[in-house]
Formats: C-alpha cells, structure tokens, sequence
C-alpha cells in the first residue's frame, strides 16, 4: 500500500498570485479537510485552503507536477479573479 500525505495550504482571497502558507501535513484525509474548514473560519474567510494528496516519497522531479499530487478541495485561481 502506498502512503498518502494531505497538505492544507491557505491562499489570501484564494489566489495563489497572493499570499499563502502551509497550514499543515495531514496523515488522514478528514483530519486535513477539517483543519482547512477551520483555518478558512478562524480567518474570517479571508483565506481560502486548498487540500492537496501527495504520495510519501515521490516527488516532482523529472514529472509533470499535475501527476505528483490529486485535488482533494480546491477553489483556488492562479490569479485572475
């Protein structure tokens, strides 16, 4: 079985072109789904989190970055709102 990792990461209007920061690495799906709601509340909705799964020990290396991880929750933009 391969091991699967969940960041959180929160992005200012929901924009990655803004600032962000890692809000955490989750062993369990629902523990980082959680902690997005909760960060995006305690911040007055003025960061959006995005909820990416990554498997342990792969990397971007070498690959397309779109095929290293899957999108759990996202409503995030590059930058054009």
């Amino acid at each position: 079985m391969k091991n699967k990792v969940y960041t959180v990461t929160a992005y200012k209007w929901g924009n990655r072109e803004d600032h962000s920061y890692i809000v955490g690495v989750y062993s369990k799906k629902h523990a980082a789904i959680k902690a997005a709601e909760i960060e995006e509340e305690w911040r007055g909705k003025e960061y959006e989190c995005e909820v990416l799964e990554w498997e342990l020990d792969y990397g971007c290396a070498g690959n397309a970055v779109d095929e290293v991880f899957k999108e759990i929750r996202s409503n995030i933009t590059n930058g054009i709102n």
